[in-house]
């Protein structure tokens, strides 16, 4: 594009030279909007592909979601704040409440759950432009652990709940998600032999609690 912008530089510049004729193919053929439409291509084409891009990257992590990563214990609500602290910069409006409970140590794999709790928490505060309220809960149920995001955003629509798992199932406007973020979750998750249990209301927002086990699905190697 950049070559073609200087070979039309330089041929307008010499427009005494140019015959009759090809000043009338130039303007039959309107090549300034030509010139401005292939700046939008070139541009649209880029995005494009840096969606795909993270599309087959997210993808390949989604493949590999029991992969060798080290197995460790691991303390939750810590876990949870460190992937909080990871949007501190986009809080703005949002009031953050936390209710935590002691925790027991978690063997899982943490840093595929670190990325877990960011998906679910930069899905919470996009429900949230205008701001409002995240609540981060934290409790013991029998042999699990579990931990709530929720938010008092936007909200789910009931026919749509059911499918916010599904690889490439988004409700964001284009170019604004590739709905990977919550498969990449479930299958985090569902490979700890955990679940996440979602519940919404349109206008009133959304819960996403996590359940994991305490003892991990992996042998201890210590």
């Amino acid at each position: 594009l950049h070559n073609l912008q200087q070979a039309l530089g330089e041929w307008e510049r010499n427009s005494a030279a140019r015959p009759p004729w090809i000043e009338e193919c130039y303007r039959k053929l309107d090549i300034e909007h030509i010139r401005q439409d292939a700046k939008l291509l070139v541009s649209e084409c880029r995005e494009g592909l840096g969606r795909v891009k993270t599309i087959v990257e997210e993808l390949r992590e989604f493949s590999q979601v029991d992969s060798a990563e080290e197995w460790a214990w691991s303390e939750l609500n810590h876990r949870l704040d460190t992937a909080l602290s990871y949007f501190s910069h986009a809080l703005g409006n949002i009031e953050v409440l936390k209710t935590y409970h002691d925790l027991p140590m978690v063997y899982c794999q943490p840093a595929q759950i670190g990325q877990v709790l960011q998906s679910l928490l930069g899905n919470a505060l996009e429900a949230m432009p205008a701001g409002g309220v995240l609540r981060l809960r934290s409790g013991v149920d029998g042999q699990m652990v579990w931990l709530d995001i929720s938010d008092t955003g936007v909200g789910i629509a009931p026919e749509t709940l059911p499918r916010i798992y599904d690889p490439f199932f988004t409700t964001k406007p284009v170019g604004a998600g590739n709905g990977m973020g919550l498969a990449l979750a479930y299958g985090i998750v569902k490979a700890h032999q955990g679940r996440i249990e979602a519940s919404s209301v349109v206008g009133k927002g959304t819960c996403m609690r996590v359940y994991l086990p305490i003892s991990g699905v992996r042998p201890r190697s210590a």
